[in-house]
């Protein structure tokens, strides 16, 4: 005898992603997310507890010019920050990305439009 299980469809929903950095102010950025909603993540604050020599690194003005928003992962990385030993054993740089929901949930509502 077999049993048949019928399982309903539940469609993953999507975290909201970055669509757009919308102003730079200090280490304060304004993003513009997949859901509508405009909102503030502030550097200072998000990256407290991460390591000394990362911290350091991000929070020089230099090196915070160089956050991008990466168009197929829909997040922001600093391309070319972190240290690593390549294959061939040289020092190359690598990216260093952030999850988009880490950002989402580290961030504050401006305003809570539609696009």
């Amino acid at each position: 005898m077999t049993t048949q299980v019928l399982l309903k469809y539940h469609p993953y929903k999507m975290s909201p992603r970055i669509l757009e950095i919308l102003d730079t102010k200090g280490f304060v950025l304004t993003i513009k997310w997949t859901n509508g909603e405009i909102r503030n993540i502030d550097f200072f604050k998000f990256i407290a507890d991460f390591p000394k020599i990362i911290k350091d690194s991000i929070l020089r003005k230099e090196t915070f010019a160089t956050l991008e928003l990466n168009k197929i992962s829909r997040t922001l990385s600093f391309p070319e920050l972190l240290p690593f030993i390549n294959e061939k054993g040289n020092k190359e740089l690598g990216e260093l990305d952030f999850c988009p929901d880490v950002l989402y949930s580290n961030s504050t509502p401006l305003i809570s439009n539609q696009i």
